[in-house]
């Protein structure tokens, strides 16, 4: 069985990051990583050592940037 597609909106904050923490410990690789701050998604990104993580700029107030975030995820969890 393929493991969902889960999108982290607000990642690179203290609750977005505990978030991915715990997704990753339960063996979530692969995540989406959506926010404003592009470059510190990338350094979430890249604590995960398979390298799998996507870094997407994402604005909860920018309807057009969350659908396309929000698409091809299977879980979306908002942490903003």
């Amino acid at each position: 069985m393929t493991k969902p597609v889960i999108g982290v909106l607000g990642a690179a904050g203290a609750v977005g990051r505990a978030a991915v923490r715990e997704l990753r410990a339960l063996g979530h690789t692969g995540l989406r990583l959506g926010g404003r701050t592009v470059s510190t998604l990338r350094a979430v990104a890249e604590e995960e050592p398979a390298g799998r993580d996507e870094a997407v700029w994402a604005d909860a107030d920018a309807p057009d940037g969350l659908r396309a975030f929000t698409e091809g995820c299977d879980i979306v969890l908002n942490c903003v």
